[in-house]
């Protein structure tokens, strides 16, 4: 076991670093094109100064389409890019970037100019480190699919077993209840992605986990149930992993939709803070001793009950802040609007 910590320390830390290089290096530059105008080689970065590019393109044309309400469903501007007399025609649309002479191009919004013809907004990324990123995730989504795993005790009660699946059905439902855009049939265009269900599902998999580790931490505390405070410590771990697979597809997610792996969002920011509080927690219920579920000796014993009860109950806070990031913490913390509302 300690060989797979390793590995998903590996992994913990290229995907830190990656991200490092590529927040403080990653370069933008955009440029309203509107369609059929000249060729050109000149964009604006973010202080608004000319730059030009290695290469020249235009706009050719802007495709939209639409739901049956004329709801937005996705929209797709063609670029056609010119480098040294060689011509190549990209198509970018929402969540599918295009990449030529190593820039990314993403389609911010469409229009129309006052002269009728289609306008895009284009942002071209120029970011270093991309490979590690992923490396980094790939890594850590590996070694989560393990935690999750090792989740399947050897031995175990058919009780406990029928308790985590009905817990996890029954807050499964509540979500898909209470979360219209589960249920819409009208998807807006930036959800349109291939990331979008299992970057949903995972989080959603991990808070029903989560939970029902708490409330099973709630009857060990009752109970005095030695190995029913290690099924929540395993349940505890599993739904972690859960979480890590969730936060890293969403990274991934980010980058093919805004065209940055981390945008410090309210809801990225929120989670990041989650995620850190339960990897403190899956340390700490492995490291430190008044934690354990081994402890046996009096006040120790229901001290330990006790602290998992209520570290746990922490993590669900966190976790409804998580989901929620209700507006008065993005007033409070001066963030501006999420870019997940949608």
């Amino acid at each position: 076991m300690k060989n797979w910590r390793y590995f998903f320390l590996f992994g913990l830390l290229t995907t830190l670093i990656g991200l490092a290089i590529n927040l403080s290096q990653q370069k933008d530059y955009q440029r309203v094109v509107v369609e059929n105008s000249p060729m050109s080689d000149i964009a604006t970065d973010n202080d608004g100064n000319l730059f030009r590019l290695p290469f020249s393109y235009q706009l050719e044309e802007v495709t939209s389409e639409k739901y049956r309400s004329g709801a937005a469903k996705s929209h797709t501007a063609v670029i056609v890019c010119q480098y040294q007399n060689q011509t190549e025609r990209l198509e970018i649309s929402e969540n599918h970037p295009a990449k030529y002479y190593q820039y990314d191009f993403y389609l911010r919004a469409i229009g129309e100019a006052p002269s009728s013809k289609q306008y895009a907004e284009i942002i071209l990324s120029h970011s270093p480190a991309q490979t590690i990123v992923y490396i980094g995730l790939i890594t850590l989504i590996f070694t989560s699919l393990v935690w999750i795993i090792r989740f399947f005790p050897v031995e175990g009660s058919l009780g406990r077993w029928a308790l985590v699946l009905a817990l996890s059905i029954v807050v499964f439902a509540i979500i898909i209840v209470f979360n219209p855009m589960m249920r819409s049939k009208e998807v807006p265009p930036i959800l349109r992605s291939t990331w979008f269900i299992p970057h949903v599902a995972s989080y959603v998999f991990s808070y029903a986990i989560l939970i029902a580790g708490f409330i099973s931490a709630i009857y060990a505390d009752i109970k005095k149930s030695s190995s029913t405070l290690v099924w929540s410590q395993r349940m505890l771990r599993c739904g972690t992993g859960f979480f890590t697979i969730g936060l890293s597809l969403g990274i991934v997610w980010a980058k093919e939709a805004w065209g940055t792996f981390w945008n410090w969002d309210p809801k990225e920011t929120m989670a990041l803070i989650t995620y850190c509080y339960y990897l403190l927690l899956c340390m700490g219920t492995r490291h430190i001793h008044f934690l354990q579920s081994d402890v046996t000796t009096g006040k120790s014993r229901q001290l330990a009950f006790h602290l998992n009860v209520t570290i746990q109950f922490a993590g669900i806070l966190f976790l409804i802040l998580c989901w929620t990031c209700p507006q008065f913490i993005i007033n409070l913390l001066g963030w501006s609007q999420s870019l997940h509302s949608y």
